[in-house]
């Protein structure tokens, strides 16, 4: 079954809890797909919660992109998401 990540998925892949770290690393190991969106927030929250320096952020955004499967975000996109949410419910 196809996994989106949101952004807190990445994120999390550097926190300090061992065990968010882990699930994060488990998720993004599989190659899900992000959107751009997720890319972008990535960038602005690694500079100014995590402190990540421009190089680094480019280059993990880099890794990223390399790693999953990227979407760009219109209105279809989003129509989608709002059907199978719908369908699939699920809670964060």
């Amino acid at each position: 079954m196809p996994v989106f990540a949101d952004t807190n998925v990445v994120v999390y892949a550097f926190a300090k809890d061992d065990a968010k770290i882990a699930i994060a690393e488990g998720i993004l190991k599989k190659q899900p797909t992000i959107s751009v969106q997720v890319l972008s927030e990535f960038l602005s929250v690694g500079r100014v919660k995590l402190g990540l320096d421009t190089m680094s952020r480019h280059k993990l955004a880099t890794e990223l992109i390399a790693g999953c499967n990227v979407v760009s975000l219109n209105a279809a996109v989003v129509q989608k998401a709002m059907q199978l949410e719908v369908q699939a419910p699920i809670s964060a």
